[in-house]
């Protein structure tokens, strides 16, 4: 029973150590994320809007609760739309620190662009809109 009790433990430091330096540090890791859409990972690898271009994206979104609630009141009315398609329902809304409200995404039609843009308008006024929807059938 002796020597199983000391095979065990010498299996146990032997694993632990193999475990140890697996796990070393000093070697380089290699990134294995295949995405290769260059928007989401400019998104992934900065929050600054100038690296990405004036491109709004919801990384944007300001934390401020005023800008939060523009976004939520936004998002309330387009989902109780039952006329928007779950493509138009999808769009992504972004309140950026000055206010201004930028609308992304795709939409079925020109009435679902023109519905989502006259929600936000309503909320905030057309001239703080910027509408970026494509029509995509």
């Amino acid at each position: 029973m002796n020597r199983i009790t000391r095979s065990i433990a010498l299996a146990g430091v032997v694993g632990s150590l193999a475990l140890v330096a697996c796990d070393r540090t000093d070697s380089p890791r290699v990134d294995t994320d295949t995405d290769t859409d260059a928007t989401a990972t400019s998104a992934r690898t900065t929050a600054d809007p100038s690296a990405r271009g004036s491109q709004t994206t919801a990384v944007n979104q300001s934390n401020a609760s005023e800008h939060m609630d523009i976004t939520a009141s936004i998002r309330r009315a387009v989902m109780e739309d039952d006329a928007l398609s779950t493509t138009a329902k999808n769009a992504t809304i972004v309140t950026d620190n000055t206010g201004t409200v930028t609308l992304r995404g795709d939409v079925r039609s020109q009435a679902e662009k023109d519905a989502i843009a006259s929600k936000a308008a309503a909320v905030v006024g057309a001239e703080r809109v910027v509408n970026h929807l494509v029509v995509n059938p």
